[in-house]
């Protein structure tokens, strides 16, 4: 067995106390994270706030210069997902009778691997679900226009998944919520 060289183990060290640094720092993050949540309230919406959470990982993707855009957009999704999770505990109703693995995985990449991923049987259940609890549903496209008739408070917030076996997002959203880019989107799909 070769030595590890001093300089090896000094920056292993190093590394274990910036470990220690990014724990305790993820520890005041969830605190204050279930601070604003008690501040706020329950205005009856999702706890889900895509416009923000875009914001915030567009921000900080500006400010590296080492860390990838994609690890920034992986480490912060599943940051804000453990945070939303401590708020209230949202789940994903899915509704996808041919892709159904590739959208479990984009929802998984989406909402973070702590949420919940629930199988609906149609549309309608997956709607009726977000209509009533802290529930997004996550319907295929399959040719029928299933969101002409959306149950009251609940809106299209999003697309997700693959080019073949596109879904749209719907949940209890408010418009000022929805980022730009995925109104857009949307209005390119629905209309």
């Amino acid at each position: 067995m070769t030595d590890v060289p001093p300089n090896l183990t000094d920056l292993r060290d190093e590394i274990d106390a910036l470990d220690d640094a990014l724990l305790e720092i993820l520890e005041r993050r969830m605190a204050v994270a279930s601070e604003v949540a008690r501040l706020k309230g329950d205005d009856g919406l999702l706890k889900l706030r895509p416009k923000r959470e875009g914001a915030i990982v567009a921000r900080l993707a500006g400010k590296a210069t080492i860390a990838s855009e994609a690890l920034i957009a992986h480490v912060w999704r599943e940051l804000m997902a453990h945070s939303r999770q401590s708020q209230a505990k949202m789940e994903v109703r899915l509704y996808a009778p041919t892709a159904a693995v590739a959208l479990r995985e984009a929802a998984r990449e989406r909402f973070g691997r702590v949420t919940p991923i629930v199988e609906a049987g149609s549309p309608a259940e997956a709607l009726s679900a977000a209509a009533g609890g802290e529930v997004v549903a996550l319907i295929e496209l399959d040719g029928a226009a299933w969101w002409r008739d959306l149950p009251p408070g609940v809106a299209l917030f999003g697309v997700i998944g693959p080019k073949e076996g596109r879904a749209l997002l719907a949940g209890r959203m408010a418009e000022a919520d929805i980022p730009d880019e995925d109104c857009a989107a949307l209005k390119d799909i629905v209309a």
